[in-house]
């Protein structure tokens, strides 16, 4: 499938354009308006699940893409709530940034909610990916990387999700079904195509360890060890590692995913 993305000149730069479109996530899941009734696979995602449905439409929505895209991508498992529109990566990256600005560690931090890390690690390691394998860059620490540069993180990188739908399960997590996984991934990799990465990070290590074997078939895995995994994937590496939000200190996940952007760059 050909690449959606294509070269445009903004303020004299050259930098990808996002050129996948409304009717681009309409062939892939069938709908633009209601993926609960109108999805391909609503019927099977929602089979036994309908009572954790999180009361109003939700819509497939576009990959968040950098102005200085660098095919770095992150994909995390779904959103927890808010993709009611489909600009809704968009929104959350403009307003992640805010927080990152305040040096907030815990984004989107209110009454009732501790805030999540999902939207300080992402830009932190798309800053690093591109600092160590295109400038050969090296860190020991946090301190090492300024908040501005984290937050210039958002420019290289494109961030989506492996499944559309969010739920409201009783941990409040949204969990999804077992048919999502498996009805969904294969859209993903649909958009995956679209997107054109070089290397893709999957926050999905200890979630779902057999997602490789199970949805991307020809993978050839190159490292594994505890804390991540890296593969190829057609001309794809794939990053496996620890979602932000499991468990364990802030130093040890700095240090974890240092050593997965190590081990990606012994690949190559």
């Amino acid at each position: 499938m050909a690449t959606q993305l294509t070269w445009a000149l903004i303020a004299g730069n050259l930098v990808w354009q996002n050129m996948i479109s409304e009717t681009n996530l309409k062939e892939i899941y069938g709908t633009t308006t209601d993926l609960e009734q109108n999805c391909f696979s609503a019927t099977s995602c929602w089979q036994g699940y309908e009572n954790h449905k999180p009361g109003y439409i939700q819509e497939p929505y576009l990959p968040y893409i950098g102005p200085a895209y660098k095919g770095i991508v992150f994909s995390g498992i779904n959103l927890n709530g808010g993709n009611d529109r489909i600009e809704a990566i968009d929104t959350l990256v403009d307003t992640a940034k805010t927080y990152l600005n305040d040096q907030k560690f815990r984004i989107f931090r209110q009454k009732g909610y501790g805030g999540s890390t999902f939207y300080y690690y992402v830009p932190l390691l798309s800053f690093m990916v591109n600092a160590v394998l295109n400038k050969n860059a090296t860190f020991q620490s946090e301190d090492d990387i300024s908040w501005e540069q984290i937050i210039e993180g958002f420019d290289y990188c494109a961030i989506t999700n492996l499944i559309k739908c969010s739920t409201a399960t009783p941990d409040g997590r949204s969990k999804p079904s077992n048919a999502m996984w498996q009805n969904c991934i294969p859209k993903f990799r649909i958009e995956l195509e679209k997107i054109a990465p070089k290397v893709v990070f999957f926050f999905s290590k200890f979630l779902y360890p057999t997602m490789l074997e199970q949805q991307f078939p020809g993978f050839k895995r190159r490292v594994q060890t505890e804390k991540c995994n890296v593969s190829d994937y057609k001309s794809i590496k794939i990053v496996e590692i620890a979602h932000p939000m499991g468990r364990g200190t802030r130093k040890a996940r700095f240090e974890e995913y240092l050593q997965a952007i190590e081990a990606l760059k012994k690949t190559l």
